[in-house]
């Protein structure tokens, strides 16, 4: 979406005016007023100071003295927030879009582009519950504002700031996409080609996205490349794809090149060529694009397609990381945690972790909250359980690490049995591994119930990967202690 800004909010002196000089302020309802008022308005607050007794006589003198103000255009505010909203002045862009929400003089259609604008802000912020409020009073003063109707089906379909509706989200779309607007047709054709809110059509997703794509639209050209590749297509066409993703670069897409990659990376173009896929990569990450700086620096930590060389592979991911690409952060962690072309500082391993985890990176998050786990001191340990309950939100295979650390840490504020318990019923839900099984019974142990605490350890250790020799001992020993009505420490 393209967005415009606007100019200074209200409380700020206007351009082009000094707040030194008394003749150049702007008047306190917006419109400037004339010098020669001024000059009157400046000579009546003299004699009012010097002649206090007559002050109420001269007040309504002044009053009396019509103040010929400029109007204020209202809808210049509404282009200057635009201008602010591309600037990044997210803030400064709402103080100029307060007085247009509210102008009389101002058509529906007009007040209905001030509120999208706005909610687009509110959106960049994440601040998703105030977008979503805005883009509804959008489309209350105009029903056919295709970018409210759009921007209201994104949050539908992500479930931000309000429970997922993609079946919603998908009228929304195809309501934007029948009034001739090119994201609404890239989103209608993203979800048909998705099967999000719909059966999957790759047909009608086709059809929407090439009329986005005549419109010289590459992420719709991205779209069509992707509809090419699916594997359960009966006309899937990896050429056709390459086709379509050579389309976008030329558009300005530097994720085509990368698509291409992985093309040649998966043998979709022939037999498996790893160093064909550096080639594409390194297209993109010599655009500046932080995913293909961060693949790139794989290839060389990893030495797929190119001799390994740590070095470079550190340059690159630290060039990714620094535009603020998790997955790299994630990697120049890694560097530090193992000692791979710098000396090892679990520190240093920490800080990067948990920029990723911030940045909802759940790889970021399990390492950081591994690394907290492992150390002794209750803060630490406490901070690695919130981590891991986040995890558990996202992926019920991370709760086996929440509930470990509820379950056996030698911190007693740290314990919480009936929650371990908890979450170690989510892990184990269709996951009979024994790991989690050895969890599980260490959270009935916990929470006082041995008797089930060693039925499902026991279980545990008849898997067959409960009789891996690395574990087993451990597992037995556990196993013991439950026995003896004691729960597990560690």
């Amino acid at each position: 979406m393209h967005l415009k800004r606007c100019y200074p909010c209200r409380n700020q002196v206007a351009p082009g005016f000094s707040a030194e000089d008394p003749e150049d302020l702007p008047a306190s309802r917006g419109g400037i007023l004339p010098r020669a008022v001024l000059r009157t308005d400046r000579l009546f607050l003299t004699l009012h100071l010097t002649m206090k007794r007559y002050s109420l006589l001269f007040t309504l003198w002044i009053a009396a003295i019509p103040a010929v103000a400029v109007a204020l255009d209202v809808r210049a505010y509404i282009e200057e927030a635009d201008k602010l909203i591309v600037l990044g002045q997210l803030g400064l862009a709402r103080a100029y879009l307060e007085p247009a929400l509210i102008a009389p003089e101002l058509h529906e259609s007009e007040r209905s582009r001030a509120y999208y604008i706005r909610g687009y802000s509110f959106a960049d912020e994440r601040l998703y519950v105030s977008a979503r409020l805005d883009y509804n009073r959008a489309l209350e003063f105009n029903p056919d504002n295709p970018g409210a109707l759009v921007a209201l089906g994104d949050l539908q379909r992500s479930g931000l700031g309000i429970e997922p509706n993609p079946e919603y989200a998908l009228k929304l779309y195809e309501k934007s996409a029948k009034l001739g607007y090119t994201l609404g047709k890239v989103a209608t054709g993203r979800a048909y080609l998705l099967g999000e809110g719909a059966t999957r059509d790759v047909q009608v997703a086709r059809r929407w996205l090439a009329e986005a794509a005549s419109s010289g639209d590459a992420n719709a050209m991205m779209h069509l490349g992707a509809s090419f590749r699916l594997q359960d297509s009966p006309d899937a066409d990896p050429q056709e794809a390459k086709a379509w993703y050579l389309k976008a670069a030329e558009s300005g897409a530097a994720e085509a090149w990368l698509a291409v990659g992985f093309m040649h990376a998966n043998g979709e173009l022939g037999d498996r060529n790893l160093r064909e896929a550096l080639t594409w990569y390194r297209r993109a990450a010599d655009l500046g694009l932080a995913a293909g700086q961060t693949l790139v620096g794989h290839a060389y930590l990893q030495g797929q397609g190119v001799s390994r060389n740590v070095a470079a592979a550190t340059d690159w991911f630290e060039k990714a990381a620094a535009q603020g690409d998790s997955d790299a952060q994630v990697a120049v962690g890694f560097l530090f945690e193992a000692g791979e072309g710098k000396p090892a500082d679990l520190e240093m391993a920490l800080k990067w972790y948990r920029r990723a985890a911030l940045a909802g990176n759940p790889e970021g998050m399990s390492r950081y909250a591994s690394l907290m786990g492992g150390r002794s001191d209750p803060l630490s340990q406490r901070e690695a359980v919130i981590w891991f309950r986040k995890l558990a939100a996202k992926n019920k295979d991370r709760a086996n690490s929440a509930a470990w650390l509820l379950a056996t840490s030698t911190h007693p504020d740290i314990r919480d049995g009936q929650e371990a318990v908890r979450l170690a019923l989510v892990a184990s839900d269709g996951n009979q591994k024994a790991a989690v099984m050895d969890t599980l019974a260490a959270a009935w142990a916990e929470a006082g119930d041995f008797n089930k605490a060693v039925e499902i350890q026991k279980q545990a250790l008849a898997l067959p990967d409960g009789q891996d020799p690395r574990h087993r001992p451990k597992m037995e020993q556990r196993l013991e202690s439950y026995e003896k009505g004691r729960p597990w420490r560690e």
